[in-house]
């Protein structure tokens, strides 16, 4: 059943990742503005990149959480739910803004320790 207090906490959490991602990125892109440096910048824009994901991440596995917390779940048909299961943390790859060639470049690539349990 739906409580009005599961409603509150899932409106409450979801904006404030919507607000959290959205000042990250907001700052991420008004520095890359004042960045001399290219090497600097292409880093940056990975940092970037790897806040959204995340954020999506976070939003994504909060959604799932919900729909079973208020046994919604057995609405979802498999296909969607497959996709949705993608959104749970350390699914998303992220070795792929990783495995950056830089034998050319002079940016160094960002190093992720993955985390397996």
């Amino acid at each position: 059943m739906i409580s009005p207090r599961n409603v509150t906490i899932a409106i409450i959490v979801t904006t404030f990742t919507a607000l959290t991602t959205a000042v990250f990125t907001v700052a991420t892109l008004s520095r890359l503005h004042y960045i001399k440096s290219a090497s600097v910048r292409v880093v940056e824009k990975r940092l970037l990149t790897i806040t959204e994901i995340l954020a999506m991440s976070l939003m994504g596995q909060f959604m799932i959480q919900m729909l079973y917390t208020t046994n919604l779940i057995k609405f979802v048909p498999a296909e969607y739910l497959n996709i949705a299961n993608l959104l749970l943390p350390f699914s998303t790859d992220l070795s792929l803004l990783t495995s950056q060639d830089t034998s050319k470049s002079q940016t160094p690539p960002i190093f992720i320790k993955q985390t397996t349990f």
